[in-house]
């Protein structure tokens, strides 16, 4: 797989999960429930959600239960 492969499948989890969080009716400011796990997954590298949220319970940054 090319970097413009890996870019764009990387992109496409985060966008998936945004739009999951976005899609809950709250404010899209730092007052959501669920921004902590917003700003996490702008600045991960991550290639899968699953990646994601391993790194993310690696380091003891709880995910968002919604």
């Amino acid at each position: 797989m090319n970097k413009d492969n890996i870019n764009f499948k990387i992109q496409e989890w985060k966008d998936i999960r945004i739009k999951e969080i976005n899609a809950m009716g709250y404010e899209c400011d730092d007052s959501h429930p669920c921004f902590d796990e917003v700003m996490a997954i702008y600045e991960s590298d991550a290639e899968t959600y699953e990646e994601f949220k391993q790194k993310q319970k690696e380091v003891n940054n709880e995910l968002c239960k919604f």
